[in-house]
């Protein structure tokens, strides 16, 4: 039987197991999606091989809330990654051209 967790407790865990490996490993937070921006959710993100960042996310399963295995701050979930290769890096002097430049919209300095 798995122990119920949540997604800041895993990435806790995750993070810290990270000291034993060469990598940095980054911890992230957001705003739910599901419950509008209630509930705090986490990950990791590091850069396990060249030029790729995986992201790990300790996530419920949508269809067992509510239940005794997803009861809102502790479920049974499963870890969901995305391995992301990067477009493009750049660099900025202010904010405000940054999260432009982020969002897509034209950059002053091309």
């Amino acid at each position: 039987m798995r122990l119920p967790l949540n997604c800041l407790i895993a990435a806790a865990w995750l993070w810290l197991a990270g000291f034993k490996g060469k990598g940095r490993r980054y911890v992230w937070k957001r705003r739910s999606y599901k419950f509008k921006g209630a509930v705090p959710h986490a990950g990791i993100a590091e850069a396990f091989s060249w030029k790729t960042i995986s992201v790990i996310e300790y996530i419920p399963n949508k269809h067992e809330f509510p239940s005794w295995r997803n009861f809102l701050i502790l479920f049974v979930g499963r870890y969901r990654v995305w391995k992301l290769r990067p477009v493009s890096v750049r660099r900025f002097k202010t904010r405000r051209e940054a999260l432009s430049f982020a969002k897509g919209e034209s950059c002053p300095h091309k």
